[in-house]
């Protein structure tokens, strides 16, 4: 995004932003997706007031037509519409945003398009789940963590982008020191961000995929998802419990309804904070906890990396989850 911006104001790499007869920029995303949009805000010197949170639909996807009239109005208001992010896995609820629906209109209104897809990203390497890969070949960039859901050790990030050479425009600048390390037929990927020494991430990621291979992977994340949809069964047979969302993925939102009646009672949040504890003892050897305890809503994600029955016991992958 923030070569997106220096392309309307191309002097923004020497002057910056601040002092100058500049539209303020505007990035739009879901009610659901996660605040690293307004951490990046906070870093490209936007500010976080201009990231704009669409409602979602009933399903928790970004409502696109109230996407387009809030860009006409802000357009019309004077502001510049800047970039997108449309999620594909929602921190909440894994949720998957209508990707070409925002794509088609990012191409109209001619903003930068970018999907996170940190968490779902990863499953879009399984054959039944390439329907939340539509619409990615018309987005600029797109992130995934495989350290979520492909087995990489924290910290693993990718990011892709389809126009490369933009980056390396912004960020490319080489003291003096620095020249004798770069070859100009080599990629140098200091020249393509902001940092400037790297880790070695890239070995952990071939050992996991070399250990597991494509098919172990598969395996373990569809064992991932069995036990997912095995745990939304169990809520959606329970009288004590209902979804508060659809399963989708690894993520598995129930609700005590009588809690949420209750929300604001001593004695209710006791009851809660007690029975929450008690399921997460009994899912300890599966199941990896992400919700605070006091909360009426409890989110839990398998941890997918055995191919053995529940009751035989699990592996335990900490690393996993928003």
């Amino acid at each position: 995004m923030d070569a997106f911006a220096r392309k309307f104001r191309p002097s923004t790499r020497k002057l910056g932003l601040t002092g100058r007869d500049l539209p303020r920029f505007r990035i739009y995303t879901s009610d659901q997706a996660h605040t690293s949009a307004e951490k990046a805000a906070i870093a490209l010197g936007l500010g976080e007031e201009n990231v704009c949170r669409v409602p979602s639909d009933n399903e928790f996807r970004m409502e696109t037509s109230i996407l387009r009239k809030t860009v006409v109005h802000d357009r019309e208001s004077g502001f510049k519409p800047l970039a997108v992010v449309a999620t594909v896995g929602t921190t909440s609820t894994a949720s998957v945003d209508p990707v070409a629906e925002i794509a088609r209109l990012c191409r109209e209104e001619k903003m930068w398009l970018h999907i996170d897809g940190a968490y779902g990203g990863g499953f879009a390497i399984m054959p039944e789940y390439e329907w939340i890969a539509e619409g990615w070949s018309e987005a600029d960039s797109i992130i995934i963590n495989p350290h979520k859901t492909l087995f990489v050790p924290l910290d693993f990030s990718v990011l892709y982008v389809r126009d490369i050479e933009r980056l390396r425009r912004v960020f490319t600048l080489v003291p003096e020191v620095l020249r004798a390390d770069t070859i100009e037929t080599e990629k140098n990927y200091m020249d393509y961000g902001i940092q400037l020494g790297r880790r070695f991430r890239a070995l952990k990621a071939w050992m996991i995929w070399r250990a597991f291979g494509r098919e172990g992977i598969l395996a373990l994340m569809r064992e991932h998802l069995r036990l997912a949809r095995l745990f939304g069964e169990w809520v959606g047979a329970s009288d004590d419990f209902e979804l508060s969302a659809p399963v989708s993925m690894g993520v598995i939102c129930s609700v005590d309804p009588e809690s949420v009646r209750g929300w604001h009672n001593r004695p209710t949040t006791k009851r809660n904070k007690g029975l929450i504890l008690t399921i997460r003892a009994l899912l300890a050897p599966f199941w990896i906890p992400v919700a605070d305890a006091a909360s009426p809503l409890l989110m839990v994600q398998p941890t997918g990396l055995a191919l053995q029955s529940p009751g035989t016991g699990c592996g335990r992958q900490k690393a996993f989850g928003g």
